[in-house]
């Protein structure tokens, strides 16, 4: 079933234009011209990309009891100027840019420095939460050596690994929320941190099944691919288009979206006492998305067989007609047409 229940109640509709604006205004205030800003705030990048990455923190700052708007706003702006740079860098280690752009290494270079002079007010150079960013940093930089090597992966348990550290970067705003109330809210930084890992091995559950194309031309790993080489002999004999047919017609989709949805209760489970109505909001919309997605994977597969059935059934009669004539051949083809509808049925589980 659909869940219909959302925390609107909680929601702030106007927190995403304010993120934005305030991105603007920080650089604008610090002289950038306006074709740098522009390229950091490029409207179809977040457009194209879910709108909590301009306000991170607030996800979170209610289990924390933290509710200074001024540093919040800094730490979302810090994390969007961040997480900007990062998908950037990602979009060269892809070759989905051209390296030789200047504009694109000036742009990451700028927003990373903006992240660290950010923070920096907020944290001294002696303060534990440099440790834990570096910390960050390099589970960063393990993920993107899984994700070339998926000869490393060799388990599920391994994947929720590499989704974890995909999604360091977004643990920086949780870790910032513990250190600056002291470490007082020990528990539920812990339990945070597992439900956000949670939430985003679901989120890349669903990534890598939309993805399936991309990441085999990217030679990425993609747990799609990885279930459906198991599940079909010599997958790499068929053509793109066909793999991604057997994706949804071997139930590989399936079973993943299942599996998504489970970690998605669990990650509920994490954070259900306590107040974190916005990180919440997040996990009901995964959750409603992951239900809608088994659902149309449902139709696309009885949608197939029915056409299959159909083709069988006007097969059966065109030759019907034809050899109306001579009964013992419209007999055979009649067994024969039988036959193959069992080898359907059969094939398409």
């Amino acid at each position: 079933m659909i869940s219909t229940k959302y925390f609107f109640d909680y929601r702030d509709d106007n927190l995403f234009k304010e993120a934005i604006e305030n991105v603007q205004i920080y650089l604008n205030g610090l002289g950038y011209p306006k074709e740098v800003i522009d390229n950091i705030c490029y409207q179809k990048f977040i457009r194209n990309n879910p709108d909590y990455y301009l306000y991170y923190p607030y996800l979170f700052n209610s289990a924390f009891d933290f509710s200074d708007k001024e540093v919040l706003d800094m730490l979302s702006i810090a994390g969007f100027l961040y997480y900007r740079s990062i998908i950037l860098m990602d979009d060269i280690f892809d070759n989905k840019k051209e390296t030789s752009n200047f504009n694109v290494f000036l742009t990451i270079n700028i927003c990373q420095e903006e992240t660290v002079k950010i923070l920096s007010t907020f944290f001294e150079t002696d303060s534990e939460f440099w440790d834990i960013w570096g910390k960050r940093k390099f589970e960063y930089v393990k993920a993107y050596k899984l994700d070339k090597q998926s000869h490393n992966i060799s388990s599920f348990a391994e994947y929720e690994v590499l989704c974890d550290y995909k999604s360091s970067f977004g643990k920086i705003a949780i870790d910032a929320l513990f250190v600056l109330t002291g470490k007082h809210y020990r528990n539920e930084y812990q339990n945070v941190l597992k439900s956000h890992k949670d939430f985003y091995v679901a989120f890349q559950i669903l990534d890598d099944v939309s993805d399936y194309e991309e990441d085999y031309i990217n030679q990425q790993f993609n747990i799609s691919k990885n279930h459906l080489e198991k599940r079909v002999d010599d997958i790499e004999s068929y053509s793109l288009g066909d793999q991604k047919k057997l994706l949804y017609l071997e139930g590989v989709a399936e079973e993943l979206y299942l599996k998504a949805y489970e970690h998605i209760i669990r990650a509920f489970e994490f954070v259900r006492d306590y107040k974190a109505p916005r990180w919440k909001d997040e996990l009901q919309r995964m959750q409603n998305t992951i239900t809608i997605n088994n659902l149309n994977i449902n139709g696309y597969i009885r949608f197939n067989k029915y056409l299959k059935s159909k083709h069988i059934d006007r097969l059966e009669q065109g030759l019907g007609k034809i050899f109306s004539s001579n009964r013992r051949l419209y007999f055979l083809v009649k067994w024969l047409s039988t036959v193959s509808a069992m080898g359907v049925a059969w094939f398409s589980g």
